[in-house]
C-alpha cells in the first residue's frame, strides 16, 4: 500500500504490485479501513512492525472506551469500568492480536459496543451528533472487516428492535433508519461489488479447504469455558485455543440473575410508589414513566444480551451444523469460534451488571453513594472483578511464538520474497483472491528485477512482439500504460497484468476486445499491422459505476438530512434530559482504578515476566519427561530428535471414525535437516489402510524448522489419522514415518546400542469396529458419499467392483 501510494495511488481495487507484480484485486473485496489505519501510523515515520503493534493497541484501548461508554448509559459508570475491563482482556483480544494477527477483526472488536451506544443514543435523542456518529462507526466497521460486518448486522438489527419496544413512542425511528440506510449507502461502492462480482474469482477457495471448511473447525463446550491454563514456556508451538473467559462467564450469569433481581424489585418499588401518589403530584409522572422505562429498558436489554451470547456460542458449537449447511453465505464465515469472540461483548455486559446503579442516577450523575462504608465496598467489589478479568487474561497476553523479527522499513522487493518464501502468492493464505481466469498460479514474474532497479514498471511484453516490431514511445503508470507500437505484421499482444473486469484497451482510440491468455491468465489483445497508439487502462465496470453513484447519492442525502435533523428534533414533544443517558460529557478519573492498573503492570513486568509462576511455567523437566504424555518412549532418532512419547484418542475406533495422534518431539542435539513426519494405519498383511498423508487437528500450529531446535525444549505434532472407506474391522498398528522434507529420505530410529535402525517406529495398535455410518456409493464425500468418480457396478464374483478414481499426474 505504501509502495502504491508513492505512486499516486490513494485507493485502488487492483493492487498491482502482489502477485510477484502481475497486480491483484484485493480491494475490491477487503474491507480496506484497518489496513489504511497501520499505513497512517506507518507514513509518520513509524517502523512497520510498531505501526502494525500500534493498530493492535489501539484497538484493545479501544475496546475498553467504547465497552465502558455503553455499559455506563445502560448500568451506569462503575459498570462501565467493569464491563472495559472485562472486554478489554477477553481472550478473543490477545488470541486476534498475538496468534493470528488479524488486524481487521482486532479493529472491528472495539466497533461493536460504539455502534450500539451510538444507535441507542440516536434512537434516544434524535440529536446529530448520535446521528453522525451512528452512521460514521457503522460506515467505519463496514470498511473494516466484511465477517464482521456480517455477523454484526443482525445484532444491531435485533438490538434496535429491542429498543423499539420498549421506546415505541418516545424512539427516534426515522432517523435511526435513516442512519441505516445511509450508512450501507455510502458504503455500497464497496460491498455491491464485493458481492455481486463473487463470480470473478476464486473466493471459494476460502471455504472448501479443510483448514478453512467449517465443519472442521467447531468448538466444543469443555474449550469454551475452559479456565484459564499456565503459559508453557518449554513448548515451541502451543495449539490454538479458542476460550469465552471462565471468569467473564461466572460473572455474566451472577450479574444476569443479580440484573434481573435489582430490576424485579425497581418494579415493585415503581408500582408501590405509583399507587400512593396523589392527585397533587399528577407533574411528576412524565419523570416517572421515563424512570419505568428505564426500567423496563434494563430487562430487555439484560435478556437480550444474555440470549445473544447463548447464541453466539450455539453457533460455535456443532450443534449448529444445519444452519451451518444451509444458512447463505455463512460457510464464507470459515470459523465457527469466531462467534465465541462475538459472545465476548455481551458477556462483559451482562458481567458489569451486577453494578447497575438505579435508573435515577443514570439520570443524574451527580448523585453519589452517601454512606461512605458501601462506597468502599461498592468500590472494592470493581476492583476485586477488574482484577479476576486481569490475573485470568495474563496467560494470554504472551506471543506464542515470542519475538519475531521484521524489516523496519521493508520494500516491495521484500514482499516478493515473503511471497516466494511463504508460497502465499498475493498475501492470501488461501489465494481467494485469484481472477478464476488465472488456473497456473506464478511462481515468480520476469517483473521482478523491474521492481528491484526502481522506478515504473514496464507491464507490456515485448517478447511475444514479431520480428522488425518495436515500441516505439512508452509512458507506464500504476494500472495504466501508453505506448506507440510499430509493427509489420498483426500481432497478439500481452499485458503482463491479470485479466480482470474493469481492464480496458484501446488501439489508436478505438476500443478493442481483451481475454486472459491460457493457462497463465495475463491480459492479451490484438494489435494490427501499422503504426499504433495503445492505451491500456484499469477502470470501472457499470455494476461498479452504480455502486459509486449510490455512494455519491448517499453522501447527498446524509448531508441534506445532518442539515435537517435538527427541526426535528425540535419539534419533539418530550424532553432528552427525561430519558435514561449518562449526561456527563467528561469521562471521571477513576484514581482507584488508574491505580490498580500501574500496579498490576508493574508486577507483570517485574515478576511475571522474569520467573515461573502460576501464569507461565515450563512443564518439560530436565530428564526431557512431560506429565502430560500417556505414552512415554524416550526414543532417539539419528541427527539429534527424541521422541518423548506420545498420546492417542482411542484404542478401540469405528472404521468411519478418525485417530488423534498427538507426538510430543524435543532435541538432544541440534538437528542438520527439516524434518516432518507421517503416521498410517497398517494391517497384519501390511498394506496401509489409512490415507497417504494425515491432517492437522483444528487449532494446530505448525513447528519451527527443526534446524532450529535446540535441547531444553519441546514441540507438539499432532495428526489426524482417517481409515480408507470401507476399511475392514480388526486391529491395525500405528507406523510413525519421519523424513527429510527437501529429499523425502527417512530418519532412521537409533537402537540401545545408538546404532541406526529401522526407519519406521510401531507406536501402538489400535482396533476398528464396523463404521457406525456406511458409506453409500452415490454421493460425493460431503454428501456422505464415498465420492466415486468412475462407477463401474461390475460383477466379480461374490464382489462387485463398484469403480475407481484415476490421478493422472500420480500414475505418470
Amino acid at each position: 500500500m505504501r509502495h502504491a501510494l508513492q505512486d499516486g495511488i490513494l485507493f485502488t481495487r487492483y493492487l498491482p504490485d502482489l502477485a510477484f507484480g502481475y497486480g491483484y484485486p484485493f480491494f475490491n473485496y477487503r474491507a480496506a479501513l484497518s489496513y489504511y489505519l497501520a499505513l497512517a501510523l506507518h507514513l509518520t515515520g513509524l517502523t512497520l512492525p510498531v505501526a502494525l503493534n500500534g493498530v493492535y493497541i489501539l484497538s484493545i484501548l479501544g475496546s475498553a472506551l467504547t465497552a465502558y461508554l455503553l455499559a455506563r448509559d445502560l448500568f451506569g459508570p462503575h459498570a462501565g469500568i467493569v464491563a472495559a475491563v472485562a472486554y478489554a482482556y477477553a481472550p478473543y483480544q490477545f488470541l486476534d492480536a498475538l496468534l493470528r494477527g488479524n488486524a481487521p477483526e482486532s479493529v472491528a472488536l472495539p466497533l461493536f459496543p460504539l455502534i450500539l451506544w451510538a444507535f441507542r443514543r440516536l434512537a434516544l435523542t434524535g440529536q446529530r451528533r448520535w446521528f453522525l456518529t451512528s452512521v460514521g462507526s457503522l460506515v467505519a466497521l463496514l470498511m473494516t472487516h466484511n465477517i464482521s460486518s456480517l455477523l454484526f448486522s443482525p445484532l444491531l438489527l435485533a438490538y434496535l428492535i429491542v429498543l423499539w419496544l420498549v421506546y415505541r413512542r418516545e424512539g427516534h425511528w426515522i432517523a435511526v433508519g435513516g442512519a441505516l440506510a445511509l450508512a450501507f449507502g455510502l458504503t455500497a461502492f464497496f460491498w455491491g461489488p464485493a458481492l455481486l462480482e463473487r463470480d470473478y474469482v476464486q473466493l471459494h477457495m476460502s471455504h472448501v479447504t479443510r483448514n478453512n471448511d467449517f465443519h472442521y473447525n467447531f468448538l466444543g463446550l469443555a474449550e469454551i469455558f475452559a479456565p484459564p491454563a499456565p503459559v508453557d514456556t518449554s513448548l515451541m508451538n502451543p495449539p490454538m485455543r479458542v476460550h469465552l473467559g471462565l471468569v467473564q462467564a461466572v460473572l455474566a450469569m451472577v450479574g444476569l440473575i443479580v440484573g434481573m433481581i435489582r430490576v424485579r424489585k425497581q418494579r415493585s418499588r415503581g408500582a408501590e410508589e405509583q399507587g400512593s401518589k396523589g392527585a397533587e403530584e399528577q407533574g411528576s409522572r412524565g419523570a416517572e414513566e421515563q424512570g419505568s422505562r428505564g426500567t423496563e429498558e434494563r430487562r430487555a436489554t439484560l435478556i437480550f444480551f444474555a440470549a445473544s451470547a447463548a447464541f453466539f456460542i450455539f453457533m460455535g458449537t456443532r450443534a449448529s451444523l444445519w444452519l451451518w449447511e444451509h444458512v447463505p453465505l455463512l460457510p464464507f464465515v470459515q470459523f465457527p469460534w469466531r462467534f465465541v469472540g462475538r459472545a465476548a461483548l455481551p458477556v462483559a455486559l451482562l458481567a458489569s451488571a451486577v453494578f447497575c446503579n438505579p435508573p435515577f442516577a443514570i439520570r443524574n450523575p451527580q448523585s453519589k453513594i452517601r454512606n461512605p462504608k458501601s462506597a468502599i465496598g461498592h468500590w472494592s467489589l470493581v476492583i476485586v472483578n477488574c482484577s479476576l478479568f486481569i490475573l485470568a487474561a495474563l496467560p494470554s497476553t504472551y506471543p506464542p511464538h515470542g519475538y519475531c523479527p521484521s524489516a523496519p522499513h521493508p520494500t516491495i522487493s521484500d514482499v516478493f520474497a515473503y511471497e516466494h518464501r511463504s508460497k502465499l502468492v498475493g498475501v492470501d493464505p488461501e489465494g481467494s483472491y485469484f481472477p478464476v481466469w488465472v488456473k497456473h498460479r506464478p511462481e515468480g514474474s520476469p517483473l521482478e528485477k523491474q521492481y528491484s532497479a526502481g522506478g515504473l514498471v514496464a507491464r507490456f511484453d515485448e517478447t511475444v512482439l514479431p520480428t522488425g516490431a518495436s515500441v516505439v514511445e512508452a509512458d507506464y503508470g500504476p494500472n495504466r500504460a501508453h505506448l506507440v507500437v510499430e509493427t509489420p505484421v498483426p500481432f497478439r499482444a500481452r499485458y503482463l497484468a491479470f485479466y480482470f473486469p474493469g481492464w480496458r484497451v484501446t488501439v489508436d482510440g478505438d476500443p478493442v476486445s481483451i481475454a486472459p491468455t491460457e493457462p497463465e491468465g495475463l491480459i492479451s489483445f490484438d494489435v494490427p499491422a501499422g503504426r499504433h497508439t495503445v492505451a491500456v487502462r484499469f477502470g470501472e465496470t457499470s455494476l461498479r459505476l452504480v455502486a459509486d453513484a449510490i455512494s455519491l447519492l448517499s453522501l447527498v442525502a446524509g448531508i441534506l438530512v445532518y442539515w435537517y435533523i435538527g427541526k426535528l428534533v425540535n419539534s419533539a414533544n418530550h424532553r432528552v434530559t427525561n430519558l435514561p443517558i449518562y449526561q456527563s460529557t467528561n469521562l471521571p478519573v477513576y484514581k482507584s482504578t488508574i491505580l490498580l492498573a500501574l500496579l498490576l503492570l508493574t508486577l507483570k513486568l517485574a515478576v511475571v515476566d522474569r520467573t515461573d509462576t502460576p501464569f507461565r511455567r515450563p512443564t518439560l523437566r530436565p530428564d526431557t519427561t512431560l506429565p502430560s504424555v500417556k505414552y512415554p518412549l524416550s526414543q532417539p532418532y539419528a541427527d539429534g530428535l527424541t521422541l518423548i512419547g506420545y498420546n492417542q484418542n482411542h484404542t478401540l475406533l469405528s472404521a468411519d471414525g478418525t485417530l488423534r495422534l498427538d507426538l510430543y518431539w524435543t532435541a538432544y542435539a541440534q538437528p542438520a535437516a527439516r524434518y516432518q513426519t507421517v503416521a498410517h494405519l497398517v494391517g497384519s498383511d501390511g498394506l496401509r489402510w489409512s490415507l497417504p498423508d494425515t491432517f492437522r487437528p483444528r487449532g494446530y500450529a505448525d513447528y519451527p524448522p527443526t534446524t532450529t531446535w535446540s535441547p531444553g525444549r519441546y514441540a507438539l505434532d499432532s495428526h489426524e489419522i482417517e481409515p480408507l472407506p470401507g476399511t475392514p474391522p480388526g486391529t491395525y498398528d500405528v507406523v510413525l514415518t519421519v523424513f527429510d522434507r527437501a529429499t523425502l529420505a527417512p530418519l532412521s530410529v537409533l537402537n540401545e546400542q545408538g546404532q541406526p535402525a529401522a526407519p519406521d517406529l510401531t507406536l501402538g495398535q489400535v482396533l476398528l469396529t464396523a463404521p457406525h455410518h456406511p458409506l453409500p456409493p452415490s454421493g460425493g464425500e460431503q454428501r456422505g458419499g464415498l465420492g466415486i468418480r468412475h462407477r463401474f457396478d461390475a460383477p466379480l464374483g461374490p464382489l462387485t467392483l463398484l469403480g475407481a478414481d484415476f490421478d493422472r499426474d500420480q500414475a505418470a
